[in-house]
């Protein structure tokens, strides 16, 4: 790591005023992608992100050095290049798609095949094909939504096969099978610390209610105790969602019969007087017992004690391209909607409220959001 500079940054010499002078520290990078992915969201253009990998090059600091004066050679001043790791450099390309962006790829593969032969590349587009690459080593182009359309906008499509290979197939490198596992951010250390403890305090205080509620339900309606249901938590990631059971069984076959009585905005369902809640189940979410099991899903790392709520497959289907980035943090028990009215909020002004909370995320914000979460329960506003 002796290479590497007090920023994080390999020691390539020059000035650091984007592709020209040199490549961008992790930091500045992941900020640099953060801005062109809210810009995109506005005008709703595409951009591309192009990944390469040195993983199989030997010399990681004479690689880099190399790589980085052929992009120098290669990339438009709007272009930004940076970092992701020791092994792997990604480039910004503005107003890019992801065949054009395969052809500066395999462009500055050609350049470097002398010296750095090994060198393999990915290529995602924003927001076409964001949550999984497109990984060219002489074999059929591909991309493995874990979504329909990976952001909810268009479904998943196949590539167009005449598009440039590499100069000669690589070796096949380690890539990730999805960007965000370059990309994401961890948990911080005192966010999965607070979640441990808190969780596991909670499961043990609240085991006598847990067992008083599950043979309630037992004994007043027929079905199952738990309902389960896979949803969506950070970066994308589909997981098993626990509550106890508040409908009838099999609710979820009259969900269709009910959209044209839907109360809250598209694409989230929620109907005050829904009638396949049971009465029991209507207690149940008024004092929030039905989230008791998710205690257990907080412990296992799916979800945090302060989070964006998680969403259905089905609503991130519908998602807008601003919605995706609620994805971008872990899914939660509570949040700032969950404690300014629930239900009686808009999902535009929801998904707001879990970007605001993204930017302000702190030890002192999550207990914040805790204590306000225990008077917003006692009141039962807006929870159906």
């Amino acid at each position: 790591m002796s290479w590497f500079n007090r920023n994080g940054r390999p020691s390539t010499g020059r000035r650091n005023d984007g592709p020209a002078g040199g490549l961008h520290s992790r930091e500045t990078l992941l900020r640099l992608l953060d801005h062109e992915r809210a810009r995109c969201d506005r005008n709703g253009r595409q951009f591309s992100l192009v990944v390469f990998d040195l993983a199989r090059v030997p010399g990681h600091r004479i690689a880099h050095r190399h790589l980085a004066g052929v992009l120098t050679t290669r990339l438009r001043r709007t272009d930004e290049c940076g970092c992701l790791d020791v092994e792997r450099v990604a480039v910004i390309l503005p107003d890019t798609d992801l065949d054009p962006a395969w052809t500066v790829a395999n462009d500055v593969r050609r350049a470097t095949l002398d010296m750095l032969p090994g060198l393999t590349c990915a290529v995602y587009a924003y927001p076409s094909a964001w949550w999984a690459h497109d990984d060219r080593r002489g074999d059929s182009p591909r991309i493995h939504p874990d979504l329909r359309g990976g952001n909810g906008n268009s479904s998943g499509q196949r590539l167009p096969l005449d598009r440039p290979a590499p100069p000669q197939p690589a070796a096949p490198a380690d890539l990730p099978e999805r960007l965000q596992a370059l990309l994401s951010e961890p948990v911080p250390r005192w966010k999965r610390a607070m979640d441990v403890a808190g969780a596991a305090t909670a499961l043990v205080l609240a085991s006598p209610v847990m067992v008083l509620t599950a043979l309630a339900i037992r004994l007043t309606s027929p079905g199952p105790v738990l309902f389960t249901q896979p949803r969506v938590g950070k970066d994308g990631r589909v997981f098993t969602f626990w509550k106890f059971r508040t409908m009838t069984a099999g609710a979820g076959q009259h969900k269709a019969e009910l959209a044209d009585q839907n109360e809250q905005t598209w694409p989230v369902f929620k109907m005050k007087r829904d009638p396949r809640v049971t009465p029991l189940g209507r207690l149940l979410r008024r004092a929030s017992l039905d989230e008791l099991p998710q205690l257990w899903n907080v412990l296992k790392g799916d979800m945090s004690l302060v989070g964006p709520r998680p969403p259905t497959l089905d609503e991130v289907q519908e998602y807008e391209r601003w919605h995706v980035r609620r994805l971008d943090l872990t899914p939660g028990l509570t949040c700032i909607w969950q404690v300014s009215g629930r239900s009686l909020i808009g999902f535009a002004d929801w998904v707001r409220m879990d970007l605001r909370y993204a930017d302000r995320r702190s030890v002192l914000v999550d207990l914040m959001l805790l204590a306000r979460t225990i008077p917003a329960v006692l009141s039962g506003r807006g929870a159906h």
